[in-house]
């Protein structure tokens, strides 16, 4: 399954970014307007697991003033709101996969690719207040439409997707009507420049990139009981060989995982019976991976001792990795091949407009 997102531009990059939950998240090289520039990696999101194995740090958040212009664009200020705003609108795409104690660390990740989009994004407007590029309402319900029609091809509905966001309809048309103002720059920049893209170049794309697009990893669903020494001394660790190896004897002789990992676990996942969901290689800590992999399906583990402590772990399910047949993902990779095409015409035209824009960034 491809685990990256083809984000297209200029519309669609709103469209996608602002409306829709992908399930890929690799760029095609789109820098469009309001989000395409600072979206955030799956491979970020996917490496911070689906739950804690031991207690995270949570990294402290610096004080910020709303207030303070970090960029000008001629006599236009971009203020640290606005760059807030545009962070917290991707942060809420991804929902609760990215857990509390890492937003910080992925705020101050993306701040400076957000101030880049609002500087793009201002470039881009005052081009199209020169041009005055009009939208009619035809071609902006057209656009809704098709929303639509996508997000109930998914089971969705519109107007779930912008309750979910915190979304007003008015504010998905204004994206809207910019990304459609965007798009008509772009068809008169690429007017005679267009590549033609075949499937031949669709097929080499897939050849090329199987292994990291295409291609499922084995997973396996695993539930764990978590055994903290305290303190993380001798006597500690004492403590909690003694307890994990008293829990592995109630185990033996028939005890019930769940309710033991619910009355004794360390870890969050102790409220889910200690499910701690699928999960890849590389994604646990070295030692529990090791042992997550090699367990037998339905089989209670030897307990495994990790820098978190004690843990005794049962594989629930496993998933062998698989690749995506190239029918099924042929026309997506077109529509991706195509809009990198697009996004370098984008990139080419705002690169442009910053080379006649007098531009100061403030630290």
């Amino acid at each position: 399954m491809m685990t990256k997102c083809v984000w297209t531009v200029a519309a669609c990059a709103v469209v996608v970014s602002t409306v829709t939950s992908c399930k890929e998240e690799k760029s095609a090289g789109g820098k469009g307007p309001n989000s395409a520039p600072i979206t955030a990696k799956a491979s970020d999101v996917a490496s911070l697991g689906d739950y804690d194995v031991g207690a995270a740090k949570k990294p402290a958040t610096p004080a910020v003033d709303p207030a303070k212009v970090v960029a000008r664009v001629g006599t236009f200020e971009i203020k640290q709101s606005d760059v807030t705003q545009m962070i917290d609108r991707q942060i809420a795409q991804y929902g609760d996969r990215v857990p509390p104690q890492f937003q910080a660390q992925m705020r101050a990740e993306m701040q400076t690719r957000a101030i880049e989009g609002l500087i793009a994004q201002r470039l881009v407007r005052d081009e199209i207040a020169r041009q005055k590029i009009t939208i009619s309402d035809a071609d902006m319900n057209k656009r809704i439409d098709e929303i639509s029609k996508m997000l109930e091809s998914q089971g969705k509905t519109l107007d779930a997707e912008l309750k979910m966001r915190g979304m007003e309809m008015s504010a998905l048309k204004e994206d809207l009507k910019e990304g459609l103002q965007v798009e008509k720059i772009l068809d008169a920049e690429m007017s005679g420049k267009q590549p033609e893209i075949k499937e031949a170049d669709a097929l080499a794309f897939y050849n090329e990139k199987k292994t990291q697009y295409f291609s499922t990893e084995g997973k396996v669903q695993a539930s764990h009981i978590l055994i903290t020494p305290e303190p993380k001394d001798d006597a500690g660790w004492a403590a909690a060989k003694k307890k994990i190896d008293g829990l592995t004897k109630e185990l033996a002789d028939g005890g019930d995982f769940a309710a033991l990992a619910k009355a004794n676990s360390s870890c969050p996942s102790k409220e889910k019976g200690g499910d701690l969901g699928s999960f890849s290689r590389g994604q646990m800590v070295p030692e529990f991976d090791a042992a997550a992999f090699t367990q037998e399906l339905n089989v209670v583990g030897a307990p495994v001792k990790t820098e978190f402590g004690y843990h005794i772990i049962k594989v629930t399910a496993k998933t062998p990795a698989s690749d995506v047949p190239f029918a099924e993902v042929k026309e997506k990779i077109l529509e991706s091949l195509k809009n990198t095409a697009k996004a370098k015409v984008y990139e080419t035209f705002v690169d442009g407009l910053k080379a006649k824009a007098k531009i100061v960034l403030i630290d």
